[in-house]
């Protein structure tokens, strides 16, 4: 159909992002069209995504509580009903859902998306109570996470028929749970039932990954921030997993390390032009790396480091996460993604402090980790003014915390905590007036 009919979905703006830099490198376009084609792109992305999303969102809740409605009706009746009957039931209820998502395929892009994201939870639903009816009529036995890993692969053909973004939410969110909860610390468990299948079950989203197919679909928030959740905990559970079938705990420097990795994955073009709230992996990598900065900032945060660093030093699985954040920093680098690199180099903190244990002595990481936090905002405070791209509200906030962070942790008087506290405070409020101002007299939006 025509350019802004119902049919046309909002990935084709997406389609047009991608085929711009192209277009530009072969001379079809000038730099300074391709730029604002990339621009209105973008804005009809978002506020033809934003339009729809309160009738997805209204879709999925309306086959939620249908689902669940139906589901309690049986379960009311369940004394009361023939065992043939409630097996019939249970599957003339997922044969139901399965109808509604062939005709769903069959009427392909005519359908609004409200209607593929409903019809794609009902089957999700019905399937897994379905599975949970036959179990409890024959008394199968078994426990939840079992239960939950059967669920999860019966919804995967949906992520490939549909696409529907309300089953990659239901993946994640059950690869996750499943994940974390491998993390047995009693018993360690066979590699086919470790947390290393999370990869297998990652990569069963492989066709609603963006860029697979062309064109490539908007990726929604919700599925963004899911999946870095999800990939910061399910790389943390196999780091965690796999120090200990070696032998080893490492304490907290291979957490360190694991989630580095997930700040500093590697990007494409645009997901580097992209706004903040489009690279959630950034932001909750850089969260958890300057937390953990801060806690080993503190003397206990610094002794319990310590206490477990020769160990994580002499794991063979420390150095194989070494050597994978040594290729991802590279790779940031290369991309010009100086912020995220720098709040990366955190974890070398670690690394420097082995050789010095190596000869004995007993270094105080807290004060190595508080110089290199404060030189860490310091840069970025000051990148902005010798013209490249920093954060300095960011880096003023993250040397202010720091302060704060060390006169908490310090045995000074309180009325002198309390005078480092206001001057930090107003030097704060100064330095960002003194920035707005700055950003005005030179013409660019503070």
């Amino acid at each position: 159909g025509p350019i802004g009919s119902a049919a046309v979905h909002m990935s084709h703006f997406r389609w047009l992002i991608d085929q711009l830099p192209g277009w530009e490198k072969s001379g079809l376009l000038p730099a300074d069209a391709a730029e604002r084609l990339k621009a209105h792109a973008l804005k009809q992305e978002e506020s033809g995504g934003e339009s729809k999303g309160a009738q997805i969102v209204m879709g999925v809740l309306g086959a939620l509580f249908v689902g669940s409605g139906v589901l309690a009706l049986i379960a009311h009746n369940w004394d009361h009903i023939p065992r043939q009957m409630r097996i019939a039931g249970s599957f003339g209820l997922m044969a139901s859902a399965q109808g509604l998502v062939a005709w769903v395929i069959v009427k392909g892009d005519g359908l609004s998306r409200w209607v593929r994201e409903a019809a794609a939870l009902f089957l999700v639903l019905a399937s897994g109570g379905c599975l949970a009816l036959v179990s409890q009529i024959y008394n199968m036995g078994g426990d939840w996470p079992d239960f939950l890993f059967v669920w999860l692969l019966l919804a995967v053909p949906l992520l490939w028929a549909l696409r529907a973004h309300s089953c990659a939410l239901f993946h994640l969110v059950c690869i996750t749970v499943w994940t974390v909860d491998r993390m047995d610390h009693w018993r360690l468990r066979p590699w086919q039932d470790s947390p290393w299948i999370y990869l297998v079950l990652l990569a069963l989203m492989l066709v609603y990954w963006p860029g697979f197919a062309r064109p490539r679909p908007a990726l929604p928030n919700a599925v963004r921030w899911t999946a870095a959740v999800s990939a910061l905990l399910g790389f943390c559970a196999i780091a965690s997993y796999s120090l200990r079938r070696a032998g080893g705990g490492g304490g907290i420097w291979p957490l360190m390390l694991t989630v580095a990795k997930v700040a500093m994955l590697p990007l494409s073009r645009d997901g580097i032009d992209e706004r903040t709230s489009r690279k959630p992996q950034v932001v909750l990598g850089t969260l958890g790396l300057l937390v953990t900065g801060f806690i080993c900032s503190t003397s206990w945060g610094a002794r319990n480091l310590g206490s477990h660093l020769k160990e994580a030093g002499e794991d063979a699985w420390c150095w194989v996460l070494v050597a994978l954040l040594a290729v991802f920093a590279v790779t940031a680098l290369v991309q010009r993604r100086w912020a995220v690199a720098a709040i990366g180099s955190i974890t070398l903190l670690p690394l420097l402090s082995l050789a010095t244990l190596q000869m004995g002595a007993q270094p105080d990481l807290s004060w190595a980790f508080t110089i290199h936090l404060f030189l860490v905002g310091l840069v970025m405070i000051l990148a902005e003014f010798f013209g490249a791209k920093g954060s300095p509200r960011f880096g003023a906030l993250l040397v202010t915390i720091l302060i704060l962070v060390r006169m908490g942790d310090s045995e000074l008087p309180l009325m002198t905590k309390a005078v480092v506290f206001i001057v930090t405070g107003v030097a704060f409020i100064v330095f960002n007036v003194v920035w707005t101002q700055w950003k005005k007299g030179k013409g660019v939006a503070a």
